[in-house]
């Protein structure tokens, strides 16, 4: 047990905080937003927020499990997830050690997909799915949506709709256009429903693309598959239409706590909002990244703009004084309603230079040039005392590689897509989806295509046009292609046919 008085220790014993992160950490009834700009100590307010929190409940007489269960916290990268569970269980592993990991296993602190996944699982059966149900990355969805796409014009009896491009390209925009739907928090139902209020014209094309996105959306339910935004908004869907289950997490969760909050969706803001009043965001509009994959920075300032409690947090932990000089006038009048931030870390001397470089390899050359004239002149002890920050994966790593092996510097490069993204661990979670649903057809092409199968693209392909079988509708007179799982048709080809 976590008695109250321990927990009240605990906050005596909080490391010093500003009077700004005190009010953020305090004020936990109501809606509250907080514009938090880089380093100014965030995951620290959330952290102090949910531990304040839940020493709040237990006044209120909850026990241990009830007072965690209370509380939602989501980030939106695994990362984050795991920084802010590790402090809570640090902070909790003071107060209790002998009770803190049972009481761990009931923390609802995760990411959005991660939280939606849990509820959707835990719903199964009410909702009619598999609770082993597979959740696609971005490629895998988008192949899986182009195959399951070409079917419909396999199909005669297409609605009136002239296309000037090719299929392939056509598609590919429907794709785009299908994942806007979705971040909107529009189902295919909902799109089907719209094209009532349309034109004729227009209602064709609509309802060309109704007609791809109900059989994307029931292929996916039938083969047990999610992808990300699939997600997202059967979970709303079961908020919305099931009403004993959104009460139950309504009561549940009393108090929501959401990170990175200017990069949600209008989706995961319908979804977020679902369930609290005592709602409570952090985030900067000025950090926002993500407007690509439908994130809208708006979402932080409507939430500011709600009968809310804003507070801004603008004493940055992080970063030396001068640093911070130079950011804060980068802005200039472009962004009017800019809040400085502001640092008590004193440096001495020049601690920021700007290099305006043609192109990379310049600046790739000037970063080299520069680390051997502070190393000369011993303003770095140490090479491994540098390191040079890119802006992105996909920046060309090998530019700056290149210019520091030209000057003889040792480096050593990290960071790139992440170990689940490297294509040996692919496959071999590709192996292990195949043994848990052999019909699962995009993970048997990537263990077939494999270095242990290798597998042609020609045999491949032979292997999806064998799969085909033709069902005729007597009433409609028409003939359809129907297409069999994959592992039906590999029972049909030898090892001499697949070589």
């Amino acid at each position: 047990m976590i008695s109250n008085s321990s927990a009240m220790k605990k906050t005596k014993k909080m490391k010093k905080i500003t009077e700004e992160q005190k009010k953020a950490i305090e004020t936990i009834k109501g809606t509250v937003c907080v514009k938090a700009g880089a380093g100014t100590g965030k995951t620290t307010v959330l952290v102090e927020r949910f531990l304040k929190i839940y020493s709040q409940l237990k006044k209120e007489g909850k026990d241990d499990d009830k007072a965690i269960e209370s509380i939602l916290a989501v980030t939106f990268t695994n990362k984050a997830a795991r920084e802010m569970k590790n402090r809570i269980e640090d902070e909790f592993s003071r107060i209790s050690p002998d009770s803190s990991g049972v009481i761990l296993n009931k923390l609802w602190v995760s990411t959005i997909d991660s939280f939606c996944s849990r509820l959707l699982r835990e719903n199964a059966l009410e909702l009619g799915i598999d609770p082993e149900f597979r959740i696609l990355d971005e490629v895998e969805n988008k192949l899986f949506f182009m195959k399951a796409s070409k079917r419909i014009f396999n199909h005669k009896g297409l609605p009136g709709v002239i296309i000037d491009k090719s299929i392939d390209s056509f598609i590919d925009d429907v794709y785009g256009y299908i994942i806007q739907l979705r971040n909107n928090a529009v189902s295919a139902r909902d799109f089907i429903l719209l094209q009532k209020k349309i034109s004729e014209e227009d209602r064709n094309l609509g309802g060309l693309i109704g007609r791809i996105y109900s059989l994307y959306e029931q292929e996916m339910r039938d083969k047990n598959l999610f992808s990300f935004q699939g997600l997202l908004l059967e979970t709303l869907m079961m908020l919305t239409e099931n009403n004993p289950v959104k009460d139950r997490y309504s009561r549940q969760f009393e108090y929501v706590l959401v990170d990175e909050y200017q990069d949600t969706t209008p989706l995961q803001h319908k979804l977020l909002r679902m369930f609290s009043d005592n709602f409570f965001v952090v985030g900067d509009v000025k950090q926002s990244i993500y407007a690509f994959r439908g994130a809208r920075p708006e979402n932080m300032k409507n939430i500011e703009n709600e009968n809310s409690v804003s507070i801004s947090l603008t004493e940055n932990f992080r970063s030396y004084d001068q640093i911070l000089k130079v950011v804060n006038k980068a802005p200039g009048e472009h962004m009017p309603d800019y809040e400085p931030i502001n640092s008590n870390k004193k440096s001495k001397g020049s601690c920021c230079e700007i290099f305006l470089g043609e192109t990379r390899e310049d600046e790739a050359e000037f970063i080299a040039r520069r680390i051997l004239e502070l190393h000369r002149e011993k303003k770095i002890s140490k090479l491994n005392d540098i390191a040079i920050l890119l802006r992105s994966v996909v920046t060309p790593v090998s530019i700056y590689e290149n210019a520091l092996r030209r000057r003889g510097i040792p480096f050593v490069t990290s960071g790139g897509s992440g170990y689940f993204n490297r294509p040996e661990i692919k496959d071999i979670l590709a192996y292990l989806c195949v043994i848990n649903n052999p019909f699962d057809d995009l993970s048997l092409v990537r263990a077939l295509r494999s270095p242990i199968y290798r597998i042609k693209n020609s045999v491949l392909a032979q292997l999806a046009e064998s799969n085909v079988e033709e069902e005729t509708d007597d009433e409609e007179k028409r003939v359809y292609r129907k297409h069999l799982p994959l592992y039906d048709a590999l029972s049909r080809f030898t090892e001499k046919d697949l070589s």
